[in-house]
């Protein structure tokens, strides 16, 4: 009885030994590569594009970047020069006709209040209406415009066709570097790293240049609540003041952001350069060689 309970715990060790099975991700893995080696065509065309991101990212690093960093150096000194057309842009309704505006504003709308009237009195024996004729039609509804700064609406859609641009440039390298990524090992890691580390400072800068886009839109609607409050209350200095601020405000704002991007496209330019050796071959003598077209 006892060598059978010994030889039953021996099976069952047996089995709790066996082989654990690989984790659900590298299944996953597994059955992609295999997807992909059975579909030629599909790896081809994958190969391909590898290919063609890697001579696009080459020529940005050796060409596009470096000119797009000279670009908006030129571009950052002609805005210098633009503070006063931004604040001689700022035009804005006289005082005058924002007072005749609120005072139009206030008849309109006493006006519209007027309506027929109809009163009915009720006897036992008689009824006696009385009718009160309705007004005419209100008069149309007073206009004020507020101009948008034009100098600057200029500059916004210059910087945006900028920021749009750089953003292709980094986006097109990122992705390079994402790609030559090789799989993490035992040792030799310490490249893999620097292409980590440069991809991640690749998307902060395309994060910060994307933010100009909100930035813009926040001036915007900034303005327009101003010039709001401005026109409802015309003897109030101060949203006129503000209105003129808001401008100057946001003429800085767009400097910086140009030189926010020229600053960081050169950052990546220099790391680039100091870590070239390593992002190209992570591994070292022993590993796989990227690309060494300059």
């Amino acid at each position: 009885m006892s060598d059978r309970k010994r030889e039953k715990s021996h099976t069952d060790s047996d089995r709790s030994e066996g082989p654990t099975p690989p984790p659900s991700s590298g299944r996953k893995k597994a059955r992609k590569e295999a997807l992909i080696d059975e579909n030629p065509e599909l790896k081809e065309a994958i190969e391909k594009f590898k290919e063609d991101i890697s001579k696009r990212a080459e020529h940005v690093m050796s060409t596009d970047l470096p000119q797009k960093v000279m670009e908006l150096r030129e571009f950052h000194q002609q805005l210098l020069s633009k503070q006063e057309l931004v604040s001689n842009a700022c035009v804005l309704p006289t005082e005058e006709e924002t007072i005749a505006y609120a005072n139009a504003l206030e008849q309109a709308a006493a006006t519209s209040t007027a309506t027929a009237t109809t009163t009915t009195t009720s006897a036992s024996t008689a009824t006696t209406t009385t009718t009160t004729p309705a007004t005419t039609a209100p008069p149309p509804k007073p206009h004020l415009n507020i101009q948008c700064n034009s100098a600057l609406t200029t500059m916004i859609s210059q910087v945006k066709q900028q920021a749009v641009a750089v953003m292709e440039l980094l986006n097109n390298v990122k992705l390079w570097i994402q790609l030559s990524i090789p799989e993490v090992s035992d040792g030799g890691n310490f490249g893999v790293q620097i292409q980590e580390e440069i991809v991640e400072e690749l998307g902060h800068a395309e994060e910060s240049t994307y933010s100009f886009l909100d930035l813009s839109a926040s001036y915007f609607l900034g303005r327009a609540a101003v010039g709001a409050k401005m026109a409802k209350h015309p003897t109030v200095q101060d949203y006129r003041f503000i209105v003129k601020q808001l401008d100057l405000k946001f003429y800085y704002d767009v400097l910086f952001a140009v030189l926010e991007m020229r600053d960081n496209l050169i950052t990546i330019i220099d790391t680039f350069q100091k870590n070239e050796a390593r992002i190209r071959n992570p591994r070292g003598a022993g590993g796989t060689q990227l690309s060494a077209m300059f």
